[in-house]
């Protein structure tokens, strides 16, 4: 089977978003370069325009949810709305494709934590991946066209098949 390229980004974006369900922190934050001050108030606002539901990203189902969890939790990759192109956020790089198109390889950053100070490692976007498959939030279905979803979902064996298809 082979997938356009830009349903694959949508759906890479996607798996990114659900993967990261417990990585809060994108590994040491950034330091402000020599002369430059941050603001005293590191408050973010942003309006909320319905009630939050869950800010568990394997079972968002409201788009107040996954706006909320957008600003929350990192994703392997991002999307550059001014260069309109995919940047690294937790992966080292945007990987190539192999296999014909059918074969992503992430690299994580080194260095990532989580918010509590654990390393953030292959096997934890695994559990978020396989977690999120097989609760079938309402948005498990962006996953489908990654090997090994229908395995998952209907929940008959753990995840040790996936860890060759990701």
């Amino acid at each position: 089977m082979r997938i356009a390229k830009s349903k694959l980004a949508g759906l890479l974006i996607a798996a990114g978003g659900i993967l990261t369900a417990a990585a809060c922190g994108g590994g040491g934050g950034s330091t402000p370069s020599s002369g430059t001050a941050l603001a005293k108030d590191q408050t973010l606002t942003f309006p909320i325009f319905g009630d939050v539901g869950t800010l568990d990203p394997a079972q968002l189902d409201a788009e107040t949810d996954f706006e909320l969890a957008q600003n929350v939790f990192d994703n392997l990759l991002e999307f550059n709305t001014k260069t309109m192109k995919l940047e690294p956020d937790l992966a080292s790089a945007v990987p190539d494709a192999t296999n014909n198109g059918l074969t992503y390889t992430f690299h994580l950053k080194s260095g990532l934590k989580f918010s509590n100070g654990d390393p953030l490692t292959s096997a934890d976007v695994l559990y978020s991946w396989n977690r999120a498959a097989a609760l079938q939030g309402a948005y498990a279905t962006n996953l489908a066209a990654i090997a090994g979803f229908s395995t998952v979902a209907k929940n008959t064996k753990a995840g040790t098949e996936l860890e060759a298809a990701l």
